[in-house]
């Protein structure tokens, strides 16, 4: 094969494969108890990967049970083209990464914040609801006023399910996940070299110490 030819098509697998968002099982483990208008406004509890978080739905239209399983698309605020509400546009998600940021800075106003979230994507069905609030209708209005700058949002993700419509189709989530870090184990080979060396520097020490 051409050597040209074998370079341009592993690029071009490269390049599609980042295309691809991470996959994620998530479980739906329980809405909270916080409450407003006879709908539950999180923050919810779920399982991601065998991971506990905290995140919200941007979603007022569909639901989801406690229990609950799926798989869904990890995108960033970068990569929005595969989203449940895509055509809504980048601007869209901002106002939701700022209203859910806004949430965890006020938690005493969390169910107007979070209305004020379903509002961005969808208005007809949240504004009409019990729960919509002048309270909620002041947030909305507060985060269509913001100006964003680039990389705002880099801390979030969206969890989109893998059925976007239908039947049972879950609901899309926002939030950032706890960043663990691993503390690596000792590296067997590296523990025998340091043996090793602490040997010679302690057989030089005793050979020097007869010498003298």
């Amino acid at each position: 094969m051409n050597t040209k030819l074998t370079l341009t098509i592993s690029m071009s697998l490269c390049l599609a494969a980042s295309a691809f968002a991470n996959l994620v099982d998530v479980t739906f483990n329980g809405p909270g108890s916080l409450a407003q208008g006879g709908v539950y406004v999180g923050p919810y509890n779920l399982t991601l990967d065998n991971q506990l978080t905290k995140l919200v739905c941007d979603d007022f239209t569909d639901e989801v049970s406690a229990g609950e399983k799926w798989t869904a698309n990890v995108y960033n605020f970068n990569n929005l083209s595969q989203t449940k509400y895509a055509a809504a546009g980048a601007r869209a998600y901002d106002q939701a990464g700022w209203l859910y940021e806004q949430g965890l800075l006020n938690p005493n106003q969390w169910g107007d914040i979070h209305y004020a979230l379903w509002a961005v994507f969808n208005p007809t069905a949240t504004e009409a609801s019990g729960g919509w609030t002048t309270g909620a209708a002041n947030w909305l209005a507060t985060a269509e006023h913001q100006t964003f700058t680039a990389n705002e949002f880099n801390g979030l993700s969206i969890y989109t399910p893998t059925q976007l419509s239908g039947s049972g189709a879950p609901q899309e989530f926002i939030g950032g996940t706890p960043t663990i870090v691993a503390v690596p184990e000792p590296n067997v080979g590296m523990l025998l070299g340091l043996g090793l060396l602490g040997g010679i520097v302690w057989r030089r020490y005793q050979n020097r110490s007869v010498a003298s």
